[in-house]
C-alpha cells in the first residue's frame, strides 16, 4: 500500500452520548479533512441519493456486498483519501459509526473501522467519549435506536461494559462527555493532544459552523451541563436492580442512583 505519513484520528462513541458535539469542535481543531459515520462494514439499508456512491447503491438494493467487497472498496477510498490528505496536508478524522458494530443484531464488540484500519496498516490515534449510561439510554430510547437490544437497558449496560474494555484493549483514550460540558476547553485540550491535533482557542464560535451526519442531540450552542430528563419509572427500576449497571458506574465514576447529580467522582481519562 501507499505509505500514508499522519496516522489516521479515529473518534469513537455510542448513539445518544454526546459525541456529535465534540466531533464538531474536533473537527474545527488542526484544519483536518473531518468525516463523519464511518464504518466499512455497517449494513447499507436506505436507497438515498448518492451521486459519487455506487457501492452503497448497489448494496442498498441489491444486498451484493460481501465483506471481502466492502473491504476492498473501503481500502480503496482510503488510498486515495490519504493521498488527498497528504498533498493537502490536512490530518484525516473518522467518526466511527459505532452503534452499528456494537448494536445491530449480530454485531461485535469492537470497533470495524479501526480493525479495518489496522488490517489496512494504517497508524490511529483514538479517542472515546461515554456518558452516563441512564440518560444515554433513556435517550435511544426516545428516538427508537434500542431496537437492535430489543429495548433492554441490561443488554445496553454488556454492550458499554464491552465497549470499554475494547477502549482499553486498543489503547483508546476515554472522556466523559459530562466533564466536556463541565469544562469544555480543558477536556477539548486533553482530547487534541492525544490525537496530536493543535488547539483551537476559539472553538466555542468555530463549531457552530460544522455540520455533520447523525446530528440528533442538542439544538443550543452553549455547551453546558444540563438537568437531568425525568428517568421513566421502569427504567429506573431495571437500573436499581442491575449489578452490571453499578458495576459500570463505579467504572466511570458515575453516580448509579437516577435522581441524583449524574457525577460521583473525577474520572482519570486514560
Amino acid at each position: 500500500m501507499e505509505v500514508h505519513h499522519s496516522p489516521v484520528r479515529t473518534i469513537h462513541h455510542f448513539a445518544c452520548s454526546g459525541g456529535t458535539v465534540v466531533s464538531k469542535c474536533i473537527a474545527v481543531c488542526g484544519d483536518s479533512f473531518f468525516l463523519s459515520e464511518v464504518n466499512p462494514l455497517a449494513p447499507y439499508n436506505d436507497i438515498k441519493f448518492a451521486p459519487l456512491d455506487l457501492l452503497s447503491q448497489l448494496q442498498a438494493q441489491y444486498r451484493n456486498m460481501t465483506k471481502q467487497y466492502r473491504m476492498e472498496f473501503f481500502g480503496d477510498q482510503m488510498r486515495l483519501l490519504a493521498r488527498i490528505s497528504d498533498q493537502a496536508k490536512r490530518p484525516i478524522c473518522l467518526r466511527d459509526h459505532t452503534h452499528s458494530s456494537f448494536f445491530r443484531p449480530g454485531g461485535v464488540h469492537e470497533s470495524e473501522l479501526l480493525e479495518a484500519l489496522k488490517v489496512l496498516g494504517y497508524d490511529t490515534l483514538s479517542v472515546a467519549t461515554v456518558r452516563h449510561p441512564v440518560d444515554a439510554f433513556a435517550a435511544m430510547l426516545k428516538n427508537k435506536w434500542a431496537g437492535g437490544i430489543q429495548n433492554s437497558f441490561e443488554i445496553y449496560c454488556t454492550k458499554l461494559m464491552a465497549f470499554l474494555d475494547y477502549c482499553e484493549r486498543r489503547e483508546v483514550g476515554l472522556w466523559r462527555y459530562e466533564d466536556f460540558c463541565l469544562k469544555p476547553a480543558e477536556t477539548l485540550g486533553q482530547i487534541c493532544e492525544r490525537l496530536a491535533l493543535p488547539f483551537n482557542e476559539n472553538f466555542l464560535e468555530d463549531f457552530q459552523n460544522i455540520k455533520l451526519s447523525g446530528d440528533s442531540g442538542r439544538r443550543s450552542a452553549d455547551i453546558h451541563l444540563r438537568t437531568r430528563r425525568s428517568i421513566a419509572p421502569d427504567l429506573a427500576a431495571e437500573a436499581a436492580d442491575s449489578e452490571l449497571y453499578h458495576t459500570v458506574c463505579s467504572r466511570l465514576g458515575y453516580t448509579a442512583a437516577v435522581d441524583e447529580y449524574p457525577l460521583q467522582r473525577d474520572f482519570q481519562s486514560h
